[in-house]
């Protein structure tokens, strides 16, 4: 059980870290193809996508802690 937990964190830094990259990654790209019509800062792309990356990590910790619960749940009614 407390192997499962900690795997699930590493599994949460994770998601943040390849969304916080995907996202900056699109971004990028945006920026590159649109050069003309809008213009990104660098900062704000980064801050945009730090806010997405720590999102999508609080979705999918809250996800593993919903599974959690419910699987303690049916252990105390079984």
């Amino acid at each position: 059980m407390a192997r499962d937990i900690v795997k699930d964190i590493i599994f949460s830094i994770i998601v943040g870290v390849l969304s916080f990259g995907w996202f900056l990654i699109m971004l990028l790209i945006i920026s590159f193809v649109t050069v003309s019509y809008l213009h990104f800062e660098i900062e704000k792309m980064i801050v945009a996508s730090v806010i997405f990356g720590i999102g999508a990590m609080i979705l999918s910790a809250v996800s593993k802690a919903k599974k959690y619960i419910k699987d303690l749940n049916n252990k105390k009614v079984s």
